[in-house]
C-alpha cells in the first residue's frame, strides 16, 4: 500500500471561549456556534476501537468469443469502486479546507488491529479522499482459436473504521478545541477470478 498523510487548515463552526482549557465538541453540545478558522494540532486514533471487515464487490461477468484462427490475449482490468477514505465528525461542526501548510499522518491500513500511518501528502476535502493502492488488479488470459471465454470477477476490499480525537487551535485566539469523530477507509485487498472455456 502506498503511504498517505494530509496537511490542512480547517474552517470549522465552533463556539468561542475566553478559557485556555480544551473544549470538547460532541453531538450533545449546546454551545452557541460561530465561524472561526482553526489549524490541526494533532489527530489521535483509538486502536482499541479499530475494526476491519471484508467486503466483496462483484463485477459484471466477462465473455469473449475468439472466432479467429490465432490465440488472443485478453486483458482483465476491473476498476475498483471503493478506494476512498472518510472523516465523519460526531459533532454538528463543519470542516472546510482553506489552506495546506502543516503535514500530518493519516491511517493507511490496519494489521492485527494496529493502525499504520502514512507519510505522503494528501488534502482533506468534502470528508472523502481517494486512497491510491499499489495492488495490481489487472490480469490476463489467453483464449485459443474457436473458443468462448466466460468469467466472473470479484474485488475484495477491507473496510476499516476507527474512532479519533482531533485537536484544533483557533488561529486568532490560540484557543484549543477537541473534536471526536470516526474514520472509515475502503482499501482494495485482492482479486478473485473464475474462468471457463467452451467450444464455439
Amino acid at each position: 500500500m502506498k503511504k498517505l498523510s494530509f496537511i490542512v487548515f480547517l474552517t470549522i463552526q465552533l463556539s468561542c471561549s475566553k478559557s485556555n482549557n480544551p473544549i470538547d465538541i460532541d453531538q450533545n453540545s449546546s454551545d452557541s456556534l460561530s465561524s472561526n478558522k482553526y489549524e490541526i494540532m494533532n489527530i489521535l486514533f483509538d486502536t482499541n476501537s479499530t475494526s476491519v471487515e471484508e467486503i466483496k464487490e462483484l463485477k459484471p461477468n466477462l465473455t469473449y468469443q475468439n472466432t479467429t484462427g490465432t490465440v488472443q490475449k485478453i486483458i482483465i482490468d476491473p476498476q475498483p469502486i471503493f478506494e476512498t477514505s472518510f472523516f465523519n465528525q460526531k459533532s454538528d461542526s463543519v470542516f472546510t479546507l482553506v489552506d495546506s501548510s502543516t503535514l500530518y499522518s493519516v491511517p493507511q491500513y490496519v494489521d492485527n488491529s494496529q493502525i499504520s500511518l502514512g507519510e505522503k501528502k494528501w488534502k482533506y476535502e468534502k470528508n472523502e479522499l481517494k486512497i491510491p493502492s499499489n495492488l495490481n488488479l489487472k490480469d490476463s488470459v489467453y483464449v485459443q482459436p474457436n473458443k468462448n471465454l466466460k468469467g466472473s470477477i470479484a474485488i475484495i476490499f477491507n473496510k476499516i473504521t476507527s474512532e479519533y480525537v482531533l485537536t484544533l487551535r483557533d488561529i486568532k485566539t490560540r484557543e484549543i478545541v477537541k473534536v471526536n469523530g470516526i474514520w472509515t477507509g475502503f482499501i482494495p485487498n485482492r482479486l478473485e477470478c473464475s474462468m471457463e472455456f467452451e467450444n464455439l
